[in-house]
C-alpha cells in the first residue's frame, strides 16, 4: 500500500476527531456501511447517512482519544483507537455503573 494513502487515512481520521468529516468523506464509497457487531436498527448504509452519524459521534467523544493506522497487507489497514484514561469506576456490567 502506498504510504501516501496511509497518511491520507490518518489525516482523515484525525480530522474526524476534531469534528471535520470532509477529508473522511473523500475516502468513503457511496455504498459505505457502518455496521454494529450484531445486525440491527443502528446499522447505517450510504455515504450521507454514515457521515451524519460519524459527525455526531465525533461531537460526543471525550477528549484525549487517539487513532492509529497500521498497514497489514497490500489492501488492508487496521485502525486502532485509544481513549484517554477513564475517570471513575469501570462498570460491573455493560451499561451499568456500580
Amino acid at each position: 500500500m502506498k504510504p501516501e494513502l496511509i497518511e491520507k487515512v490518518r489525516g482523515a481520521l484525525d480530522g474526524w476527531l476534531e469534528g471535520d468529516v470532509t477529508p473522511l468523506a473523500d475516502l468513503l464509497d457511496s455504498e459505505v456501511e457502518l455496521l454494529w457487531w450484531r445486525s440491527g436498527d443502528w446499522d447505517i448504509r450510504g455515504k450521507k447517512d454514515v457521515l451524519a452519524v460519524v459527525k455526531q459521534r465525533a461531537a460526543q467523544r471525550p477528549p484525549g482519544v487517539t487513532i492509529d493506522v497500521s498497514e497489514v497487507g497490500d489492501d488492508a489497514l487496521i485502525v486502532t483507537r485509544l481513549d484517554a484514561p477513564s475517570k471513575g469506576p469501570l462498570p460491573d456490567e455493560p451499561g451499568r455503573v456500580a
